[in-house]
């Protein structure tokens, strides 16, 4: 069996969120607009949300100005983190 992993991260820079997930992560960006981007591969669906685009009565409310990733925890395995990370992504924050 098969899974597949939809997931949805609301965040406050996106081209920033963009540019790591792309550059640094390599996944293939399919979509983007100015309040969105998915991100597609066999398993995974990766849908980054600007988080001001959350109304004051969206469940999500006070998401902008809660702590970040609390009680969830993603993992992706690569075979080096370190070296991913000088790679393509150190100096660039």
């Amino acid at each position: 069996m098969t899974v597949n992993i939809r997931l949805e991260l609301f965040v406050k820079d996106l081209q920033r969120s963009v540019d790591f997930y792309k550059n640094v992560i390599r996944l293939d960006l399919s979509s983007q607009n100015e309040s969105s981007a998915m991100f597609k591969t066999e398993n995974l669906n990766l849908l980054l949300t600007k988080e001001d685009v959350i109304s004051s009565n969206h469940y999500f409310s006070e998401i902008k100005t809660s702590r970040k990733g609390m009680g969830v925890e993603i993992i992706l395995v690569v075979p080096d983190v370190q070296s991913y990370y000088q790679r393509d992504y150190q100096g660039q924050a």
